[in-house]
């Protein structure tokens, strides 16, 4: 079983963008007894991990990943976010 978590801050319009860089700061941290931690930016929080792990950092097995950011939306578009895992996910806005 994989289990992910996922954090995020949507701030809509009031924030400067000269500041900005892509990416979200994602903590990644093994569920596995000193299974190993990281931290690093991800530009798009998106992968395919089948059986292996998201970085040799971090043993096989079941995981979490929190990232956290600012999402800077520039259109009305209706926003989605998706998820196909065997485990457990949780998507908060704030």
């Amino acid at each position: 079983m994989r289990s992910l978590a996922f954090s995020a801050l949507l701030i809509v319009g009031a924030v400067p963008q000269e500041g900005l860089r892509p990416g979200l700061v994602a903590s990644y941290r093994s569920l596995e007894k000193d299974g190993g931690t990281l931290v690093r930016v991800d530009t798009q929080p998106a992968f395919t991990l089948g059986f292996s792990s998201p970085h040799p950092r971090i043993a096989p097995g079941p995981f979490e990943v929190v990232w956290k950011g600012i999402f800077a939306i520039q259109d009305a578009d209706t926003v989605a976010f998706g998820a196909f895992l065997a485990g457990e996910v949780t998507l908060t806005l704030d």
